[in-house]
Order: structure tokens, then sequence, then C-alpha cells
């Protein structure tokens, strides 16, 4: 007897009997925030979107004529995604002035779940790359116009924080990441409704489903979604599937804030970890941007493919070395990857320290489950 069944597509006759089943579908961005949006604005979470995208700026380079982009979201991926089209603009074109990327905030800053040292070297960065950064905007609207060659243009009607008149600007690409939501969840039986977020046990079992698990986005948790949480949920995730199967005991999920990295450019980047015992430091600048690297050739899922990407990011020698090396002290400054002083006072706090020790012993607990 399976615990239950997955229909494909919708279709009753492709189907997959499970005995145990984990949901990590994770979130996708919400399009319908603004009118026009899911029919005008590109998101930017698959490979096809950002093929999309490269094809998209590869046929406005090609006629030789300026660029304009709009960017919607103030969080960390649409601090990186400006970054990453200013820096493909200013390779390409060579001249700053053919290429203007415009970055829409919703809040008062960008990246407002960030330390405030990270967002101050991201403010710092994007203003280097001539990105305009428009805080309290709210894109209401996106529509199409008729435009010249084989790229037409967007309007976006935005209204801003106080005011009354919303404004109405043209831009040849739209790039959305405002706002996530959650998977939709269909073809699950048996065949009581299934919403997302699902709603899930501390042990990241689904609640009412003995044999079903979820993590990630898609799991109904307060945690941030980002990648960490649900690496971390993956852990437990295992160890609790093997004990389940094994009529062992499960443990409850227990986060581990350990930090977050932004990428700002080839060699520019945020990097907050979180140090028991310490507290958050922020690093910045090429160390920053190595870390962010580090951890995601670290996160692959096989040492083959932390091989593979590794060596390809080696073979670049500028995604390493500075484009030109300090010649003095004043030069060697600039490579600080300090931001303001570490706090030392919590170094002896012993419920900092025990609390450190009690979460890096279920993590350990964790990964022997993944393991076997």
């Amino acid at each position: 007897n399976t615990a239950g069944r997955i229909h494909l597509d919708g279709s009753e006759q492709d189907f997959i009997d499970y005995d145990y089943l984990v949901v990590g579908l994770g979130a996708e961005t919400n399009l319908e925030l603004a009118e026009g949006a899911k029919e005008f604005a590109l998101p930017f979470n698959t490979l096809d979107d950002v093929r999309e995208l490269e094809q998209r700026l590869q046929d406005i380079e090609d006629e030789g004529r300026s660029v304009s982009v709009a960017v919607v979201g103030g969080g960390a991926g649409g601090v990186e995604l400006a970054a990453s089209v200013a820096d493909r603009l200013q390779s390409t074109m060579g001249d700053a002035s053919k290429g203007a990327v415009k970055l829409y905030v919703g809040g008062s800053d960008v990246m407002e779940d960030f330390a405030e040292d990270a967002r101050e070297v991201a403010r710092e960065a994007l203003e280097k790359k001539g990105i305009e950064v428009l805080t309290n905007q709210r894109v209401e609207k996106v529509a199409a116009e008729e435009g010249e060659g084989k790229q037409g243009k967007y309007s976006v009607t935005v209204s801003t924080k106080g005011q009354s008149d919303p404004l109405e600007v043209s831009y040849d690409l739209v790039l959305w990441t405002a706002g996530q939501k959650a998977t939709p969840l269909a073809g699950l039986s048996p065949s009581a409704e299934v919403k997302t977020p699902m709603t899930i046990e501390p042990t990241l079992r689904v609640t009412d489903r003995e044999r079903e698990f979820a993590l990630g986005d898609i799991a109904g948790m307060q945690f941030p979604a980002t990648a960490q949480v649900a690496m971390q949920q993956a852990d437990y995730c295992a160890w609790n599937l093997f004990a389940s199967i094994n009529s062992e005991p499960m443990l409850n999920f227990r986060y581990q804030h350990l930090g977050k990295l932004t990428t700002l450019g080839s060699l520019a980047g945020t990097a907050t970890l979180n140090l028991p015992g310490v507290g958050e430091v922020t690093l910045k600048g090429p160390v920053a941007s190595a870390l962010r690297k580090l951890a995601y050739v670290y996160r692959m899922p096989t040492n083959q493919q932390r091989l593979k990407v590794g060596s390809e990011w080696l073979q670049n020698p500028e995604m390493w070395v500075p484009p030109e090396l300090p010649k003095d002290i004043k030069d060697l400054e600039k490579l600080n990857p300090f931001v303001g002083a570490p706090n030392l006072d919590k170094l002896f706090d012993e419920k900092e320290v025990k609390d450190a020790l009690q979460g890096l012993y279920e993590r350990i607990q964790a990964e022997r489950g993944k393991r076997v």
C-alpha cells in the first residue's frame, strides 16, 4: 500500500505512487502585483528567464541604440540584477550614456532585511555603477508601446508615496523581482485540497499527512524565504525521513542564521556573517565576493559539479583578480574588507555560546540522517 499518488500535468493516466513525499517546489515571482506585469514584465527566476533577458539585450545592442531598463524590487534579487545588467551594458556598449538602469524600491531603502552596513555598501555600489535608485515607489501598471526595430517599448506607471499623481515612464525592458508567492501545488492525492504555502509541523512533516514533508518557500513556517533556510531544512528533512521509516524520534527544525551574502559585480559584494559570541560582521569588496562564490560552490550537490563550476571561474581571472592591483597604502586601504568594527560584547555570553553549540549539535544529527 502506498501513501499517495502524484498526477503529472493534471493527467489521470500519468502518475507516480509514493511511500514518502518531500515537497520543495519553492516560490515564484508574483507578477500579479501590478496590472500588465504578467504580460509585459520579465521575471528572473528560471534559466529560460535568463536566456530571454540575454536575447532581448542582444537585439537592442545589435541595433546600436541606447537602452533603458527598469528593475522593479529593492530586495537582494533586484539589487543584484540591476548591478549585473549595468555591468553588462557598460561592457558591451563601452559608453555609460547608452545604458540607463533604474531600480524601483517600494520601501525607504534597498535590501531592508539586511544589516545597515550591507545596505550602505549596496547603495554605494549602485551609485558607482550609475544606477538610479528610486525609493518609496510603487509600480501600478506595465503596458506595451509601439516601438521601432525588433524591440518595442514599455510604459511603467509609478506612484510615489505621499504624492497623488502617478508618473508614466518609458523603458526598453522591465525586469520584475518584487514579491514572491508559493508555487501552486496540484495533482496530489488523496484528494484533500492542498493549499500553498503548506501547513507543516516543527518536524517539517505536513499537518495531517503522516508521510509527507515540505521545505523551503512552500512550507508555511515563519522563516526568511531564502536558500539558506531551505538548505538547513533539507538536512533535518533527510534525518526525519530516516527517523520516520525506522521509528526513530524526529528532530524539530532549528534555524541557525549564518549570515547573508550578495553579489554586486564580479569583484564586489557584501557578506554579513553571524558569528557566535560576536554577532554580525559585514565584509565588502573582493573578499565578500569570494565568500559568495565559495558558498555557491560548496552548496553544489556533487563534487563533480563543484569542480566544473570552480574550474570555469578560475579560468576567468576577472572574477578573482582586481583590474588594478594596489600601488600604495592608500590603494590598499580600498581593499579593506571590513565595514565598521565587530561588536565583541557577546564574546563571553554563556547563553549565546550554549545556543550556538546546541544548534551545531542538531545540525550534525541532521547531517547524519542525510548521509544515511
